[in-house]
């Protein structure tokens, strides 16, 4: 795993806190720090959604992750 959520044991106080837009008030997560790996970015290709949006891809140079 890669984090944790917690949450309210009492779901009337779970239930009473609410959500916000996205979210429950009543809950939150934690990420573990993991070691982080470097690499180099060797391109950028700019493609164009259906929409029109255009979005930056980063091309990078490939690393093994925990032997992955």
């Amino acid at each position: 795993t890669d984090g944790r959520v917690y949450r309210l044991d009492l779901n009337s106080k779970y239930e009473a806190m609410g959500f916000t837009s996205k979210y429950p008030r009543g809950a939150f997560a934690l990420k573990e720090r993991t070691e982080g790996v470097r690499t180099t970015l060797l391109d950028v290709v700019w493609q164009t959604g259906k929409t029109g949006k255009v979005t930056p891809v980063g091309i990078i140079k490939s690393v093994n992750i925990d032997g992955a």
